[in-house]
């Protein structure tokens, strides 16, 4: 009873792209974390110090966004791995009991 099948397939492969786009934006967030904003780059101006401190206050946002960004997309992957597994599991116990059936009608039929 081929025709019983969840198709499982496309929800793994949803979770694996999911945590590599998790991988991609934790590398992001461990890149940003490397790097120091101060107020050098702005140079020798009375702003300076607000200019380094809205663009550190920017950074930091980035910081939390890629690190909960990664968080979500490996919770997602998890999710989509467990309703695949979920639905092998329907497919298997569905085929079992279309099979079943098949072979009762056919025991029946030749009583």
């Amino acid at each position: 009873m081929s025709d019983l099948k969840y198709d499982s397939g496309g929800l793994r492969d949803g979770a694996s792209k999911n945590r590599q786009s998790g991988e991609a934006a934790a590398g992001a967030a461990r890149t940003l974390s490397g790097v120091s904003v101060d107020a050098h780059p702005f140079g020798d101006v009375n702003n300076a110090g607000s200019f380094a401190g809205a663009v550190g206050e920017a950074h930091q946002h980035h910081i939390t966004g890629a690190t909960n960004a990664s968080t979500q997309r490996d919770i997602e992957g998890g999710r989509a791995d467990k309703t695949a597994a979920l639905g092998d599991e329907l497919t298997s116990a569905t085929t079992t009991v279309a099979d079943q059936a098949a072979v009762r009608r056919v025991a029946d039929g030749m009583s």
